[in-house]
């Protein structure tokens, strides 16, 4: 909806910060962020609530160091925005919604 966000501006998600590595997991059968994200939304899809991304990129955050820790390697995602992004909402809710 437009009273989220504007058509101006950008977001980025990176998997790691500047000078660090990506890692993938065999047991989780993704990289990192990857799983992070998938559990999130996946959470979000039984819930069928919305929330804010902003609130949910902490816990991304927090999840993938703590799995690269167990690999014992270093990753910390990065967010950046810039121009016109007031913010976002992932959308619970049945498929198809």
């Amino acid at each position: 909806p437009s009273s989220v966000y504007t058509k101006k501006g950008y977001a980025l998600l990176a998997a790691s910060s500047p000078g660090e590595a990506a890692f993938e997991s065999h047991d989780l059968k993704h990289g990192l962020l990857t799983s992070a994200i998938l559990k999130t939304a996946s959470s979000v899809r039984k819930t069928g609530k919305d929330f804010d991304v902003h609130l949910a990129l902490e816990a991304l955050k927090s999840s993938v160091s703590t799995e690269a820790g167990n690999l014992g390697q270093q990753q910390q995602p990065a967010f950046f925005s810039r121009g016109g992004l007031k913010g976002f909402v992932i959308v619970g809710g049945k498929e198809g919604r």
